[in-house]
């Protein structure tokens, strides 16, 4: 929850008077509950905020809790009750011309969308509807949630080259309303989805940029540390351990995987330490430990009986299966393999030929001469890329971790540049 910083800050906020300040005490009480999985102490702590800041007349405020309170009667499984919750709280919003709540429980609507499939691509435009809503306001950090929001639905849909662009957009307009925590939040995501993109293969695995990923991640860490924030810190370090894994520095992903897994029995709930057991449980599987890795479900499993949670039986079921096949190929990462491994299947083109043998993209229709790549090219693409970058233009299929990459697998990417960056209309080139 983004907002959850400035209610920090009223609390000890001698200025306001004992209700606000006791309105943001029950809301910051309700949020740690919800996020420890107290789902009846959070409804009570968040309906008691609501009260509160309703009396002292503040409908952001009262948004914000309801944003708790709903999300934790939805995590109870009454899905259809929170559902109605929020398009009730919408029209009242609504009603009363609270263009900031309207904008929160759109959000909050979206949310509940990327949490199931059949829905999942609207939350996107929902998100989208809500940030305008905010940018009339201008709040700057609604905005910002509205864009991460849009990358966590992206990456609910599996489109995580997708999801890069609106984490950039989110990391920069939480620094310019001043939340650290969200920030970083905001920045995981974003090397989340590259790691993603490159895990399943919908980016070319490279050791470039996986040593860049590592730097984002390591980094991560460091900075969680420094919010004194500990579920932001054991995040970071899943996020870390996941890196390790697939880099094979398995002894730093086990350390890693087991700290978040403490900090998480602290201060996270039993699905977080489940994730944190998952990475071990990764790390155990690729050292052929299988022994630890069926400790490991079982852990996991007892979690699952103790909370009445499916889910996390489902994730124990998903580590036995990665169990029955270990030879699943992993992604390739070192400069040797890239050189020694056959090359994979060539993605269908979008340049052809034309009837006159000329170069054309399918999609636009337009004829080029094919150049190859050279260092005055490179800076060429680079410079237009970054431009377009700056002005908030930048294709979100286009990584920026690749922009320059001269290797042979980016021969269509590299056409791609070529003819959005530097093509001059021809004696052959189509208007």
């Amino acid at each position: 929850m983004a907002a959850i910083s400035q209610y920090r800050l009223r609390v000890d906020d001698v200025r306001l008077d004992k209700r606000e300040r006791d309105a943001a005490r029950a809301l910051l009480d309700a949020n740690q509950l919800f996020h420890r999985w107290k789902l009846e102490e959070s409804i009570a702590q968040s309906e008691k905020a609501r009260r509160l800041f309703q009396e002292a007349g503040d409908q952001t405020g009262v948004a914000d809790s309801l944003c708790i309170l709903i999300r934790s009667v939805g995590s109870q499984e009454r899905v259809e009750e929170a559902a109605a919750m929020v398009k009730s709280e919408l029209a009242k919003f609504r009603s009363l011309g609270e263009v900031v709540g309207e904008a929160k429980m759109l959000l909050l609507e979206a949310e509940m969308c990327y949490n199931s499939e059949d829905k999942c691509k609207d939350a996107v435009g929902i998100a989208q509807e809500a940030e305008g809503l905010f940018e009339q306001e201008e709040h700057v950090l609604g905005q910002a949630q509205s864009w991460m929001l849009a990358a966590e639905a992206y990456m609910a849909c599996g489109k995580c080259l997708a999801a890069e662009h609106p984490a950039q957009r989110a990391t920069r307009l939480f620094r310019k309303a001043g939340d650290e925590q969200e920030t970083l939040r905001a920045m995981l995501l974003a090397n989340q989805a590259v790691i993603t993109s490159l895990t399943n293969g919908s980016r070319v695995s490279t050791s470039f940029i996986w040593n860049e990923v590592q730097r984002h991640a390591e980094e991560g860490v460091r900075q969680a540390r420094d919010t004194g924030d500990f579920t932001l810190v054991a995040s970071s370090l899943c996020q870390l351990a996941e890196v390790y894994n697939v880099l094979e520095n398995f002894q730093d992903s086990l350390k890693a995987s087991n700290e978040a897994r403490d900090l998480y029995r602290a201060h996270g709930s039993p699905h977080d330490v489940a994730n944190a057991l998952h990475w071990a449980a990764d790390t155990y599987i690729r050292e052929e430990k299988y022994k630890e890795a069926r400790d490991i479900v079982q852990e996991i499993q007892n979690l699952g009986r103790a909370e009445q949670d499916e889910g996390l039986e489902a994730l124990a079921q998903e580590i036995l299966v990665r169990m029955a096949t270990p030879g699943a190929p992993q992604p390739q990462t070192s400069s040797t393999a890239e050189e020694d491994a056959p090359a994979p299947p060539a993605p269908l083109s979008k340049l052809v030929k034309n009837q006159q043998g000329h170069v054309m993209d399918f999609r636009t229709g337009l004829t080029f001469q094919p150049e190859p790549m050279r260092a005055v090219h490179i800076a060429e693409v680079a410079a237009g890329i970054l431009a377009d970058y700056a002005r908030e233009g930048f294709d979100t299929e286009v990584p920026v971790m690749l922009a320059g990459t001269t290797s042979p697998f980016n021969v269509e990417m590299q056409s791609e540049w070529f003819r959005k960056y530097m093509m001059k209309p021809g004696p052959n080139t189509r208007p």
